[in-house]
């Protein structure tokens, strides 16, 4: 049964991958979100869903799905929506809204417009931390950048944040005296500002890179958010070591067509396109630099930023937090079952046995992972080959992949490529 269960939580991830590019996320149903961090997941902010649809045209009607309420019918069977989509809601503090707002009012546009794409937005203050969903708040940016025609308004907003605007994260980062040090905490600190999101610092002996990248595959484009994120980054930098950035490489997740402008105009750095993640590559030398963007944060706020972490951590599901950690190292090799269990402090027994009482294996969540992000493969690179996809994905050949993904879709690869591009 959990099998058959499954593959209905598949089917309707599926339909909610392939609607994503022409349907607007709304609000369905479920209580308010509750203040960030603690967002219900069955009070999620879904993707609309048609009420009836089938995966191609090659599947049978019976194969249909109906939605209706908070009931899901499909092949003649009726589960709850909740339990269909028992995962995790990626949230993004209300904070980061109302920095947006003050960055669009400080260059001449309308911060209404953002506020009025995004649920929850009027009750998002500069005092009130209210989450909202990271995948609703990624798609306000991308209308409100291409509706004023501006590639360089979420660089620039990035660039403008100051501790005013921000919470005790923004704070704690700008706060900080050397430019080490606040990417440091910036890394750390970051999921208490937005969830299903990765940064890390590389360090090496001539160069550092600072990657950034939301892990959640069904978030796409992204591309905005992104250089909103490097736009803040750049001004640490260019803060502690201005003569820097005439070294600084920048690469970017989104593909050179896909963008439709010259980045290296809008960053004055040198760009690249399609990277497996969002980076900013830099002299290590300059993390020594000093940096005095805002008077340092109190150690015992410091205290209080790393048990609000902990806190956090301790209150999501294993499976969450594996997942997580899974999305961010797939596209940087194979995933190591050992490694990724001492990462979250348990013996890689006790994480098989943690995830077997929330009915799910340690394959079968990586293999979900892979397809999810294969999914994002095939919308973000459409000219990328099964073989290539699938090594990227860590599989050892494209008929691996094409199986694995058959299975997981009820299709072949190339159908589900065919399907979005008629989209």
């Amino acid at each position: 049964m959990r099998a058959y269960f499954a593959s209905y939580r598949r089917q309707l991830s599926f339909l909610e991958s392939v609607r994503s590019r022409s349907t607007r996320i709304t609000r369905l149903w479920g209580a308010p979100l509750g203040k960030f961090g603690q967002t219900p997941a069955s009070s999620a902010c879904m993707q609309a869903l048609p009420a009836r649809a089938s995966r191609s045209k090659a599947i049978v009607k019976d194969n249909c799905m109906t939605v209706k309420g908070n009931f899901v019918r499909f092949g003649g069977n009726t589960f709850s929506r909740e339990r269909v989509l028992r995962m995790r809601v990626a949230g993004v503090s209300g904070l980061v809204l109302a920095e947006w707002r003050e960055g669009l009012k400080k260059f001449g546009f309308d911060p209404a417009e953002l506020a009025a794409l995004t649920i929850g937005g009027d009750r998002a203050t500069q005092t009130e931390a209210a989450a909202i969903p990271l995948g609703v708040f990624v798609e306000a940016l991308e209308t409100v950048a291409q509706s004023h025609l501006r590639p360089d308004l979420a660089w620039m907003i990035g660039h403008a944040v100051d501790d005013k605007t921000g919470g005790k994260v923004a704070k704690a980062v700008l706060g900080s005296r050397t430019l080490g040090a606040a990417l440091r905490r910036l890394c750390e600190f970051l999921p208490l500002v937005q969830d299903a999101t990765s940064a890390w610092l590389d360090i090496g002996d001539q160069w550092t890179t600072l990657g950034y990248r939301i892990l959640d595959p069904s978030i796409w484009p992204r591309h905005e958010d992104a250089m909103y994120s490097l736009g803040a980054y750049s001004r640490l930098i260019k803060a502690a070591a201005p003569e820097a950035w005439r070294h600084v490489e920048i690469t970017v997740e989104a593909e050179r067509d896909f963008v439709k402008a010259n980045l290296s105009e809008v960053t004055r750095a040198n760009v690249l396109y399609g990277g497996a993640a969002n980076l900013l590559s830099f002299p290590t030398s300059t993390l020594d630099c000093a940096l005095n963007l805002a008077p340092p944060l109190d150690p015992s706020c410091i205290a209080d930023l790393s048990r609000d972490l902990g806190q956090k951590r301790r209150s999501m599901k294993l499976c969450d937090r594996a997942r997580e950690m899974i999305f961010h190292y797939i596209s940087f090799g194979a995933i190591n079952q050992e490694e990724l269990a001492r990462e979250l402090g348990i013996s890689s027994r006790t994480l098989r046995r943690k995830l077997a009482k929330e009915n799910i294996s340690f394959k079968s969540l990586v293999d979900d992972c892979r397809m999810q992000c294969a999914s994002l493969e095939f919308r973000a690179r459409k000219d990328l080959s099964l073989s290539e996809m699938a090594l990227k994905l860590g599989y050892s050949d494209h008929s691996t992949f094409s199986r694995a993904f058959s299975r997981w879709s009820g299709m072949p690869p190339q159908d589900y490529r065919r399907i979005l591009s008629a989209c």
